[in-house]
């Protein structure tokens, strides 16, 4: 049974018992009927202090398993997070040695032919002298 359940049902019971010993007037009636009253009252305050005995352990469990599912939910977050930079620098290198073999083969391909034009010109002003 829900905690709150029973708090509101003890209470309603606390009331109906503290009706029914206003009403009783006879003094016998009143110390016979106090003590069952005074019975069912600490029954009732044990039955309460048990429910919020279970309710408080119920509680702790509850958190201790919530701190652990955040905790995996954690390291799988850290490890995809890894995993995931691990793959951009890996893309980014290739990329980037890519990129280095365009440069590296437009500049041979502008050194190769300045260096021919270059000739050309030394070769065709020596045949002229």
């Amino acid at each position: 049974m829900e905690w709150y359940i029973v708090i509101a049902l003890t209470a309603v019971n606390l009331l109906l018992l503290i009706l029914l010993l206003a009403r009783r007037s006879a003094s016998s009636e009143i110390s016979a009927t106090e003590r069952r009253l005074r019975e069912e009252l600490r029954d009732l305050r044990k039955e309460m202090a048990d429910a919020i005995k279970e309710m408080n352990r119920t509680l702790a469990d509850g958190q201790k398993e919530t701190v652990r599912v955040a905790g995996e939910n954690q390291e799988k977050l850290n490890q995809a997070l890894t995993a995931a930079v691990a793959r951009l620098q890996e893309s980014n290198e290739k990329k980037l040695d890519q990129m280095r073999q365009t440069v590296d083969e437009k500049l041979q391909s502008t050194l190769s032919q300045r260096l021919d034009s270059s000739f050309k010109t030394v070769s065709e002003q020596l045949q002229q002298v």
